[in-house]
């Protein structure tokens, strides 16, 4: 089997010259002698305000919990990589909601259709796609994002806030937040506060049009930056070793999966290291994996021959112009070789192959961080309880994989300690979110109790 290199990845945000700061496409800055930094290593350390807390707490919050940046330092050098928490306020169906999953390498969400399950990915999806460039306040979320829930401490206008928590190799815990508006005279979108923490030490800090970050040396760099602009995902820094690159270098390396198999294809000639949670392009996907990881292939491959009676060998055959198709080689019980092309397969197949690549992935370059909404659709009652179990495996690897279901199998395939249950009494509730072993008895079997529409809260 040959695979071929397409290129390598170009830079999604900013650039570096010889000895200058870029800001792209910027041209808003208050101060026009930010563009005149040295490029060196980002020394660590409070560039300013030395000490204070990062963030105070929200006035709309209704708990206590602890605000962006406050978690303790001197993780620096804590290499696994893992999403530690996410937090939503006045989106969709939540309001002061909190995901806490720190320090759990597999973790499965469930509750009743509306609860909030996907909706939390979708938090996660859209911090992902800041790293690709996408910019925009009003495109920073899906359509109707904004909660028709009452909020218990009344706007002016409801104000959408998202936070997230990731670690980052040698960094250390990177904290992140966004706060959205849209007032009355606004047709769209606008920041209304943003702040990117790591370690403790406050690298990005934002309130509507100013921006300051630290830069070179320490410095202190202030502009002014349209309010319709998420400045994380266009600030442009002078090293690939600035914190606010390694955060969205993690946040790209994120893995969100909702494959739908009947849009799934095998032909292609782009570069996808990381795919779209359709995984429309699976050859693409497959073909760089291969080529960046050629260690993936074998993992791969067993797990296939495992799932699919017959299954021999994948290869990528090309279709001249720079187009290649993906095919599996079988073998027939007579002993015969023949091939189907990956758009002929079944839509299991094809669910099975998307966690066959994940696992193979996880094993030949950890560690990553899978989120997979409902991996069990599509795949037949014996191959759930593998694929669940394989893809938990996956995760060792300082690695960790979070996931969403309605199936018994599935939610029998992990313990109660890294069940999470989402719920609300109505839609006029938000939802909530607590650790199963808290909502049900140690006797009862979970699976049953869901199936049975227990009132669990």
């Amino acid at each position: 089997m040959g695979v071929h290199s397409i290129g390598s990845p170009s830079r999604l945000a900013g650039h570096r010259t010889d000895n200058a700061f870029d800001i792209g496409s910027l041209n808003t800055f208050a101060d026009p002698r930010a563009i005149a930094l040295r490029s060196r290593v980002f020394p660590w350390g409070d560039p300013w305000a030395s000490g204070r807390r990062a963030s105070s707490v929200h006035p709309d919050r209704l708990s206590s919990t602890a605000p962006v940046g406050s978690i303790p330092p001197g993780l620096r050098w804590y290499n696994p990589v893992m999403v530690r928490r996410v937090y939503a306020h006045n989106f969709r169906c939540f309001q002061n909601t909190e995901m806490d999953i720190a320090d759990r390498r597999h973790v499965l969400l469930v509750g009743r259709n509306g609860s909030g399950k996907s909706s939390l990915l979708d938090i996660v999806q859209s911090f992902r796609l800041l790293a690709f460039g996408r910019n925009q306040a009003d495109e920073f979320l899906p359509d109707r994002s904004v909660t028709a829930l009452p909020s218990s401490a009344p706007q002016p206008h409801p104000q959408i806030r998202l936070e997230i928590d990731m670690d980052i190799p040698q960094c250390g815990v990177a904290s992140y937040s966004l706060s959205l508006e849209q007032p009355p005279a606004f047709r769209k979108m606008r920041v209304a506060e943003e702040r990117l923490v790591v370690d403790g030490d406050n690298v990005l800090e934002r309130n509507l049009a100013s921006v300051r970050f630290a830069g070179a040396d320490g410095k202190r760099i202030e502009f002014s930056l349209d309010w319709h602009l998420i400045s994380v995902s266009v600030i442009g820094v002078p090293t690939d070793d600035h914190p606010i690159e390694r955060f969205r270098r993690e946040l790209r390396r994120l893995v969100l999966l909702r494959p739908v198999p009947s849009t799934m294809v095998g032909e292609g000639g782009a570069q996808v290291a990381v795919p779209d949670p359709s995984c429309r392009a699976f050859g693409d996907w497959f073909r760089e994996t291969m080529n960046t990881h050629p260690g993936a292939y074998e993992p791969f491959r067993t797990y296939l021959k495992e799932a699919l009676p017959g299954f021999e060998a994948a290869a990528n055959r090309s279709s001249g112009l720079g187009v290649w198709s993906l095919e599996y080689e079988f073998r027939s019980n007579s002993g015969g070789p023949y091939s189907i092309s990956f758009g002929d397969l079944s839509d299991g197949e094809k669910c099975l192959s998307v966690a066959a690549l994940t696992c193979a992935l996880a094993e030949a370059a950890p560690p990553i961080t899978v989120f997979w909404d409902e991996p069990d659709s599509f795949v037949a009652l014996p191959e759930i309880q593998r694929l669940i179990v394989a893809l938990r495996r996956a995760a060792r690897n300082d690695g960790q994989f979070i996931a969403t279901s309605h199936d018994a199998e599935a939610i029998r395939a992990f313990t109660r300690e890294n069940t999470l249950i989402l719920f609300r009494s109505s839609h006029s509730e938000p939802s909530r979110l607590r650790p199963a072993n808290d909502l049900v008895a140690p006797s009862d079997d979970l699976a049953d109790a869901l199936a049975r529409g227990d009132d669990i809260a």
